[in-house]
């Protein structure tokens, strides 16, 4: 037996969590000081995953428009859909800060509510240094 006794024994780590305080996540939610589109870009990035729970980019860029049903997105995780045998659906609620970005920077030309992004990434694949100065 691999864990029997003067076997090895899987380390588990007590990890400590910092939660933000109230403030804290205030100054983040209203932070509006960028010097380039790009880093107002990364900023909008970073507050779409925030304001969808903490969902991956790799979920959010894949949200439609048609997964928007009452005031909610609903979405399967693009990490466990192949995974698992039941596929569990998530719900996000669409609170007033979630709403105000999709309306500033949602794509209604695209399927995807963030198609936008899509082309962004593709041109930072092709050329990296286009974007030195984010």
């Amino acid at each position: 037996m691999p864990n029997g006794k003067n076997k090895y024994i899987i380390k588990t780590y007590n990890t400590e969590k910092q939660i933000f305080s109230v403030d804290q996540v205030h100054r983040l939610m209203f932070f509006n000081a960028f010097d380039t589109k790009y880093q107002r870009n990364a900023y909008n990035h970073w507050k779409l995953c925030f304001l969808c729970n903490g969902s991956n980019m790799s979920d959010v860029l894949q949200f439609k428009w048609t997964d928007i049903e009452d005031d909610f997105i609903s979405f399967v995780r693009q990490k466990t859909k192949n995974r698992t045998k039941n596929v569990r659906k998530l719900s996000i609620p669409i609170i007033r800060p979630l709403k105000e970005l999709i309306e500033e920077i949602g794509n209604k030309e695209s399927e995807y509510i963030f198609g936008g992004f899509r082309s962004a990434s593709k041109e930072l694949m092709r050329n990296p240094m286009a974007f030195r100065n984010l």
